[in-house]
């Protein structure tokens, strides 16, 4: 944990997750995302792909995944019955130190416009907004 990075609820513990437990991380996501991200993607993925799971008392509370390829964190969800605590913080803070000597930016992309708890875990783990994305719709 970085200096001055919350701590998170006493015995939280952030470690490796594997694939088999995104369709359980899924159901903590307040929308769905966008389809290079989504889980079904996710898990076509067919190189590395880094999961990280955050478990309190036994129980799975968060996740975190990053795509190294790309340099893309794909998604950071946290249970909303433990939300408010840190928990995405400490996934943040856990991913972006497994990535920190690595020489190009990390980017976090396609975030919901209204998801601001979102966006403001990216403005304080460092991250700043360089595009936004315009969705557009035909009527047929």
């Amino acid at each position: 944990v970085r200096p001055g990075a919350d701590d998170g609820p006493a015995g939280l513990v952030i470690e490796p997750a594997g694939r088999d437990l995104l369709p359980r991380f899924a159901a903590f996501a307040d929308w769905l995302p966008s389809w290079e991200n989504s889980f079904a993607s996710l898990d076509r993925i067919p190189d590395e792909l880094r999961i990280h799971g955050a478990r309190l008392d036994g129980r799975w509370v968060g996740f975190a995944a990053y795509y190294p390829g790309l340099r893309w964190v794909t998604n950071i969800a946290v249970d909303p019955a433990f939300r408010r605590r840190g928990i995405a913080a400490r996934l943040m803070d856990r991913l972006l130190g497994d990535v920190s000597g690595e020489p190009a930016p990390v980017k976090l992309i396609n975030v919901e416009p209204a998801d601001a708890a979102t966006a403001a875990l990216a403005e304080k783990a460092g991250f700043a907004v360089y595009a936004r994305q315009y969705e557009m719709e035909r009527e047929l």
